[in-house]
């Protein structure tokens, strides 16, 4: 049986009769013994078409300049599918390094996001168990700090009732330093007035009487001398009381004096925990932003090579020729080495099914 391919590319069949007409038929495949449908008819003058007509596979446009056949992976009567390889274009290496050196980047370009990820997350991991530390000290230096705010207040309370104590005792002296100073002053008035009485004739009981009035008032000058002792150490432990309820509510009421150097050693150690936690949060705030700017930025690096590769990549299928749609390859029109011209690459038909164009 005579080749498709053969007698498309010879174009012409031998015949006698000069009328046109087209006669369609199948060709069959596999059985060279079976008769043609034709043996014993007419010969005519014509060609041989596939029905869905011969297509003529050029070649993409290059970005670099004429398209010129760099490698066919065809031949002549080789049957094909659609979208399989039928030839590399000159400058495919170049593009396929291209394509390999930004597959490379893109896998840099990860590698810089996962490392930038995980330092981050390392990072404010290392952060928070230090804070998590922090909080757990400042929560002792507080309960240190609330048990001391307690024992102020209840020294304030003991200071207060020392004082109230204090200052009863010191109004009761008074009281009766009160009566004790009228007390005296009656004996020494009593005594004088019966001294009065008494003629002075009467020498023994005169020298009698004087006597009890110089007792009389020796005892209320001790009386007065004891009683104001009393009253003055009595005064003293009131305004001493006073003084230590002074402190004890200074101490209480004062959480953050002025003065740092006047704190308690409980304030001071709650003072400086929140203090630390406040700068471990704002370090962790920076932190999270610095992370998230470089994961950002990571983040980029990949766009960039992901876009850096779909160019490359297209590029790289600008160096391949492909089937339009499945067929048989009728007739290879440009060879390794040559610039694919208007004439394509070659011609592709579906010889499945073809028709016969002759002049009967």
């Amino acid at each position: 049986m005579i080749s498709l391919r053969k007698l498309y590319s010879a174009g012409l069949l031998a015949g006698a009769l000069l009328l046109p007409c087209t006669i369609w038929g199948q060709i069959p495949r596999g059985r060279p013994n079976t008769p043609s449908p034709f043996a014993g008819g007419v010969t005519a003058q014509g060609r041989i078409v596939p029905v869905g007509g011969v297509i003529r596979v050029a070649a993409p446009m290059s970005a670099t300049g004429q398209a010129i056949v760099d490698t066919l992976l065809v031949k002549e009567g080789d049957t094909v599918e659609a979208g399989q390889l039928l030839a590399y274009l000159r400058g495919r290496a170049l593009m396929q390094a291209q394509v390999d050196s930004a597959t490379k980047d893109k896998a840099a370009a990860t590698a810089a996001l996962v490392q930038a990820q995980a330092g981050q997350a390392r990072a404010l991991a290392e952060l928070q168990a230090q804070l998590a530390d922090l909080e757990g000290r400042a929560d002792v230096a507080e309960a240190a700090e609330h048990r001391a705010a307690a024992a102020s207040r209840l020294a304030v309370e003991e200071a207060q009732s020392g004082e109230a104590a204090a200052r009863t005792a010191l109004d009761n002296a008074k009281h009766l330093q009160e009566t004790a100073l009228a007390s005296t002053a009656a004996a020494v008035a009593l005594a004088q007035a019966q001294l009065d009485v008494i003629p002075k004739s009467r020498t023994t009981e005169r020298a009698l009487a004087t006597a009890q009035v110089a007792q009389a008032k020796a005892d209320k000058a001790r009386a007065d001398t004891e009683m104001a002792n009393q009253i003055a150490q009595l005064q003293a432990a009131a305004d001493l009381a006073a003084i230590h309820t002074s402190q004890a509510e200074a101490a209480l009421f004062s959480d953050t004096p002025a003065d740092p150097s006047s704190l308690s050693p409980e304030q001071a150690q709650a003072v400086a925990a929140r203090a630390s936690i406040a700068a471990q949060q704002k370090l962790i705030e920076a932190t999270t932003t610095e992370g998230a700017a470089d994961i950002a930025a990571a983040q980029a690096h990949i766009e960039a090579a992901d876009a850096a590769l779909v160019a490359a990549q297209a590029q790289l299928a600008l160096s391949e020729v492909r089937a339009p749609s499945a067929g048989e390859v009728l007739t290879i029109v440009t060879r390794p080495g040559e610039a694919v011209g208007p004439a394509g690459l070659l011609q592709l038909g579906d010889t499945r099914q073809i028709h016969i164009d002759a002049l009967v």
